[in-house]
């Protein structure tokens, strides 16, 4: 079997994406021995790259990557834009009659990072429980809630909010579209999640890589204000 390559990349940005006026609840889950300190407004800020390090059921190892898949007899041609644009992701620069015989090699698109936080919506998802006793909160405006977050850190950028939308993230070398990683695509194994994420920007150039984390807020009075426990 070939060994996966991977690169890193830029395509496609949450400008790109449908930014969604958000106006319904979400719910958070967590662990009922943290309940206190979030009905008191404190709160932690993952990262994309943060979310496919976990493990067990929540777990996504491919979150904003996409596999590009070549067929056995797949030729890259150097003088077609399109595969030359490939090639250079793939770091391979060329020019004129060159050809390249893929033979079946599968290429790990890696998007890059972002800072991310989870909710759901719905109620009663059994799927993002864990084994531990849970807690539930709504959230009934959450872009108030989002830019609050943003006057805390002032890393952070603009935000958007967006369901997760449940398919396969596969790519093939004739397949229709582009290859983009987005941090709302997941597949179609966590479709019973129900997922709405808010995802933010940072507000300065960054190098490819992984963000580092946020330190937990503290209890927050206004966070506090716009959440509530229903479980």
């Amino acid at each position: 079997m070939d060994p996966v390559k991977i690169a890193k990349y830029r395509w496609g940005s949450p400008s790109d994406w449908h930014q969604v006026r958000w106006h319904k609840p979400v719910f958070k889950y967590v662990d009922a021995e943290h309940a206190e300190s979030i009905a008191d407004g404190s709160t932690k800020i993952g990262t994309i790259w943060g979310f496919r390090r976990m493990e067990g059921i929540k777990g996504d190892s491919g979150e904003n990557t996409i596999p590009f898949r070549f067929g056995l007899n797949d030729v890259l041609d150097a003088d077609r834009p399109s595969d030359r644009a490939l090639l250079k992701t793939m770091g391979l620069e060329a020019e004129g009659d060159f050809k390249f015989v893929m033979q079946g090699t599968a290429i790990n698109f890696v998007g890059q990072d972002y800072y991310a936080c989870c909710f759901a919506k719905n109620p009663n998802s059994e799927q993002l429980r864990s084994e531990k006793r849970q807690a539930v909160f709504r959230i009934d405006d959450l872009r108030t809630w989002a830019n609050r977050v943003c006057e805390i850190f002032d890393v952070l950028g603009p935000c958007f909010i967006q369901e997760v939308t449940y398919r396969e993230r596969v790519m093939t070398r004739f397949a229709e579209g582009v290859a983009v990683t987005s941090p709302v695509v997941k597949p179609k194994f966590f479709e019973n999640e129900q997922e709405v994420r808010v995802v933010w920007m940072v507000n300065h150039d960054t190098e490819m890589g992984a963000y580092p984390s946020l330190p937990i807020i503290p209890n927050d009075p206004i966070l506090a204000c716009l959440i509530t426990r229903i479980e």
